[in-house]
């Protein structure tokens, strides 16, 4: 298990002896070891076709500020800017015959140089995408993270696994604050800078597993610093997105990723929608982009999470099975309604037949509080967090932070 100098809202290293000691675990751990041509020639493919992706959806205009709650298929969107600073230098585009052919082209060589980035990239495309509704996201912070014995009971499905939120969510630097005598000394260009200097927000996270699907210490966080006003327009408009690798123990948002572990193991999720059989194409200036485009059938498929296979969290049917194992949730006060937390149960407490991932997601009460998430814009505070709100009068945990909801 890594030890860091310095407490960080997301467990990285932020001094070079701490940055050597984490990479020597990396190798000892054989992290790299998917760092092959074969595995990233796969990689690139998608990377690239991500970016075709991105235009394709409409949705992504580089002339206006990203959008301010997500869609399955955005999953390509983020993906792609995020990894887009690892890859950008070894891809090239080749014009043929007078301008009538383009072909992408990467520098596969170029990238195998240099493992500890290039194995980031790989373990983030090959993450099965997950995609967290805004509705759900709400639901999830909303409920208090699993205790050490449900967190031991978690079972992934897959080695890597990748969860978006609804939304990029604020980080509330008060209640996880950056070092500012360690942050201060790094280059004006790293994202722990960037984020302690101008905010920024938590897109998702990685998470990844054993071969027995046990949570792993590491993860790695897509991040994106807050617009900078000083650059030049439209640049100016852009989160700077990013991905950095963490460790679990020296996060001070720990819970969110055991809680994100838990919601993966112990929540429904909806498969991606089925495509027509047409073969997407890879490079983002192929003529047949077009032809998608005005499709309706792949703007509806592109937009639910088929282009990228994403896995949609069902929070009406997860409620539904939560309260058919764990019981009604208690009825409400007399002095008025508000969110009850959500909890996870040990799949080991449950009536046969039992899940087989370890827990059950229990989600808050669906009440007027936490339906009217649809207008109100969430920050990510200590957790569980809800609505504001009258409190039920039967015993619950007491909060160990808010979360606050600037209606819109």
């Amino acid at each position: 298990m890594v030890q860091f100098r310095y407490s960080t809202p997301i467990g990285v290293p932020l001094t070079p002896d701490d940055a050597a000691g984490a990479l020597r675990e990396l190798q000892a751990a054989g992290r790299f070891a998917s760092v092959t041509r074969d595995v990233l020639i796969d990689v690139v493919r998608v990377a690239v076709r991500d970016q075709a992706l991105l235009v394709a959806s409409g949705r992504w205009d580089p002339e206006h500020a990203d959008p301010a709650r997500f869609v399955p298929g955005d999953i390509a969107a983020l993906r792609g800017m995020t990894t887009q600073p690892l890859l950008m230098p070894a891809i090239e585009f080749r014009i043929h015959d007078h301008g009538s052919k383009v072909t992408t082209v990467a520098d596969v060589n170029r990238l195998l140089k240099d493992p500890p980035p290039i194995s980031l990239l790989i373990d983030i495309y090959r993450a099965t995408p997950h995609f967290i509704p805004l509705p759900a996201t709400a639901a999830l912070l909303a409920t208090h993270p699993p205790d050490a014995q449900s967190v031991a009971a978690i079972r992934l499905p897959t080695a890597q696994t990748l969860v978006v939120f609804g939304a990029d969510l604020p980080l509330d630097t008060s209640a996880y604050p950056w070092p500012a005598v360690a942050v201060d000394q790094l280059p004006r260009d790293a994202i722990p800078r960037e984020m302690r200097t101008r905010g920024g927000a938590v897109t998702g996270v990685v998470l990844l597993a054993d071969p027995d699907g046990k949570l792993r210490d590491e993860c790695i966080w897509l991040l994106g610093a807050n617009p900078d006003p000083e650059l030049p327009f439209p640049d100016s408009l852009d989160h700077r997105r990013t991905a950095l690798r963490g460790w679990r123990s020296a996060a001070q948002l720990r819970p969110l990723v055991e809680t994100c572990a838990a919601a993966v193991a112990g929540a429904i999720w909806t498969p991606p929608p089925a495509g027509d059989g047409r073969p997407l194409p890879v490079n983002p200036l192929d003529a047949r982009w077009a032809t998608l485009r005005a499709d309706d059938r792949f703007r509806r498929y592109e937009r639910d999470g088929g282009a990228v296979r994403a896995r949609t969290l069902d929070l009406a049917a997860t409620s539904a099975r939560a309260a058919a194992l764990t019981g009604p949730v208690p009825p409400e006060a007399a002095d008025g309604p508000a969110v009850r937390p959500g909890r996870f149960v040990s799949a080991t407490d449950q009536p046969t037949p039992r899940p087989a991932a370890g827990v059950v997601w229990a989600p808050p009460s669906a009440d007027p509080a936490m339906m009217r998430i649809a207008r109100e814009r969430l920050t990510l505070t200590a957790l569980p967090v809800t609505p504001r709100g009258r409190a039920r009068s039967h015993p619950q945990p007491p909060p160990v932070g808010d979360l606050d909801i600037d209606l819109q």
